[in-house]
């Protein structure tokens, strides 16, 4: 037995393995928690309304997904160069930055568009989730560096605060009134 702890104590790999799978766990029953907290405080209109918009930000998440890639790989790569890497995401926020506040003007221009695909007239809701897309550039740059750097404690408190401060937040905002905009606004706030 003591043999098969060492073994798990030294091997990083393994260990951050476990890591991130105890850590995808209790991420997950948070997601669960709010999607069950909200199909409940919500209504199935209401519901409806935030499960199309949630289903609209996957959509605009396929870019960030690309992105968490490339940054996992090339600070993978350069590890043991701190300088390079602090360079790099420094760099990668400026542009990317820029390059997100574009597509988010985008996405609030064709708000025509989407609301009747939708049949969603609320511009708030749409800017809500403008802004949340957005923010998620920064978010998926931070956690693919944290992964990048196997830093998997921290990726995994990281994900952990994020799933769980948004369901908080939501249940609160939602108890004060605010509805699906109350859910919109928890994820632009976690």
């Amino acid at each position: 037995m003591k043999k098969i702890f060492c073994f798990f104590r030294k091997n990083t790999l393994l260990k951050g393995s476990i890591i991130i799978f105890i850590g995808s766990i209790i991420t997950n029953l948070g997601t669960y928690l709010f999607h069950l907290s909200m199909g409940r405080m919500l209504g199935p209109a209401n519901y409806g309304i935030l499960e199309s918009l949630i289903s609209l930000s996957y959509f605009l998440g396929i870019p960030m997904g690309v992105l968490g890639l490339i940054v996992v790989k090339y600070i993978s790569q350069e590890n043991k160069n701190k300088e390079k890497i602090s360079l790099f995401v420094r760099k990668l926020f400026l542009k990317m930055s820029l390059y997100g506040f574009w597509v988010l003007l985008a996405f609030l221009l064709s708000f025509p568009i989407l609301k009747n695909l939708l049949k969603i007239n609320s511009f708030f809701l749409f800017f809500g989730l403008g802004v949340a897309s957005y923010l998620s550039i920064y978010l998926t740059i931070f956690s693919s560096a944290l992964q990048g750097i196997m830093r998997f404690t921290e990726l995994s408190f990281f994900s952990i605060f994020t799933s769980w401060s948004k369901l908080i937040v939501a249940v609160v905002l939602v108890l004060a009134g605010l509805k699906v905009e109350g859910a919109i606004y928890a994820m632009v706030l976690s």
